[in-house]
């Protein structure tokens, strides 16, 4: 600002100038005016509202536009195809932008046992948000896909939020059918039923196997034989499952 002292980047920041790519205007500049000064040219400027603000009419008024591609239910189909939690963050949000939906992920609220939700911001960009509740491969897996099927096949008017099903008081179909959707394309039941009868004691090789077979991680099948009530979570197949957490 005026008061700050100095006349530019360069005279504040000095050999460190070359690490900022990016400022955000001050409240009394908007970008065309930082436009025209010339030593700001390859820099990026960010523009928010003045949220705190005491007129509403204010709020809305600037905003960051991020330019996605199109949704395409085709793309989607091949995007959900990625299962591996080791390289997942990245390749996850060049295939999801790449189709039109952003993901987010976000710290798990406290006291609020919520593990995604999903909205249309326009009628052909697409949100995603991700708590990471539980930090298990099977749990993360389930909800992504959980909440692409609210993309996929339901309401673009609706904000669907996903939370545990013991402490969720009004849940609408839509919620049932989205986890039979996720269920089916982590690990189709047929497959799970045909591979359940020939197994009576499970082994962690037995899992593993077959979870190669299928595509996806060991965590995904331990995830079904415990939600199936087959095994209980104290079982030591659940040390299969891959612990992480998605917030940075």
């Amino acid at each position: 600002g005026s008061m700050s002292g100095f006349d530019s980047l360069k005279d504040c920041y000095q050999d460190q100038t070359k690490h900022i790519h990016a400022i955000e205007t001050g409240l009394s500049s908007d970008p065309p005016m930082n436009w025209r000064l010339s030593q700001l040219d390859d820099i990026v400027l960010i523009s928010n509202s003045d949220a705190h603000s005491a007129h509403p009419w204010r709020l809305g008024r600037e905003a960051n536009v991020f330019e996605l591609k199109e949704f395409d239910y085709f793309e989607l189909h091949k995007a959900i195809k990625e299962k591996d939690p080791k390289k997942f963050k990245p390749v996850l949000k060049k295939i999801l932008s790449d189709i039109g939906i952003a993901i987010v992920f976000v710290k798990p609220f406290v006291g609020i046992p919520i593990y995604g939700a999903s909205k249309w911001l326009t009628a052909s960009k697409a949100m995603v948000q991700l708590s990471g509740r539980g930090k298990t491969d099977d749990l993360f897996w389930f909800t992504l896909f959980h909440e692409l099927n609210h993309i996929l096949h339901h309401s673009k008017k609706e904000l669907f939020v996903h939370f545990d099903k013991k402490t969720e008081v009004h849940r609408g179909p839509e919620e049932d059918e989205a986890d039979k959707h996720a269920e089916e394309q982590l690990l189709p039941s047929a497959d799970f039923e045909n591979w359940m009868s020939k197994h009576y004691n499970i082994a962690a090789n037995d899992v593993i196997a077959f979870a190669k077979e299928q595509g996806v991680s060991p965590g995904i099948v331990v995830g079904r034989l415990a939600n199936r009530e087959h095994i209980l979570y104290s079982n030591p197949l659940c040390k299969l499952r891959v612990s992480f957490d998605v917030v940075d």
